[in-house]
């Protein structure tokens, strides 16, 4: 009974393994043709998230820096991830072929949510984001539309105010971090959509 129930566990396994190992070989051979950085050998399904653990994320990429170079390639569990260390190549990526880098990747869930990179943040370079760009700042940047909010930003920032020194006279603790994440979202939103949040503690956390 037991040799019959480990056959088809083995080969459910094997099964797996198999098709891993198709889609191992189907990667590796599409990044064959193209020039990567050097970067550690990442692991099934985690990637090199096991290079950066276990230490502040930051000291284990400037160990790793050291290693593989000023321009390295962390695969990040499915994501590939390029890692800048120099000043030099930065002002390349940024500066000199900053257009190259300009469109950001859209991920499953961004897409869509933007409606396939519709939006400002996520639309590709090129004439439909100028022309968004554009509007925004003639039309929601600019002095005179900054400047009709400013009565909103006054109010609130004099609720804020109010608010801590009625904190302070009672000796009650106060979480600034979370008074200022609640003045942000309230200019926000009213300057939006011309009130606030009313959930606003379970929209935030």
């Amino acid at each position: 009974m037991d040799s019959l129930l480990s056959l088809p566990l083995l080969l459910s396994l094997f099964l797996c393994l198999l098709i891993f190992l198709l889609l191992q070989h189907k990667t590796n051979h599409s990044k064959a043709s193209l020039r990567f950085p050097p970067g550690p050998w990442p692991l099934p399904f985690i990637g090199n998230i096991h290079n950066i653990i276990g230490s502040l994320p930051h000291h284990s990429m400037r160990e790793l820096s050291r290693q593989y170079g000023p321009l390295m390639l962390l695969q990040l569990g499915e994501s590939p991830t390029v890692i800048i260390s120099s000043p030099d190549a930065a002002r390349e990526i940024m500066k000199t072929h900053d257009i190259s880098f300009a469109t950001r990747a859209l991920s499953t869930t961004i897409d869509i949510f933007t409606f396939g990179g519709k939006g400002i943040i996520f639309a590709p370079y090129g004439e439909y984001w100028r022309q968004l760009r554009k509007i925004c700042v003639l039309e929601l940047l600019s002095t005179k539309r900054v400047q009709s909010f400013r009565s909103i930003r006054e109010e609130e920032v004099g609720n804020l105010i109010t608010d801590l020194n009625s904190c302070a006279s009672h000796c009650q603790p106060i979480n600034l971090n979370k008074r200022l994440t609640s003045l942000m979202n309230d200019i926000s939103a009213r300057a939006i959509i011309g009130s606030k949040c009313t959930n606003q503690d379970v929209f935030l956390h």
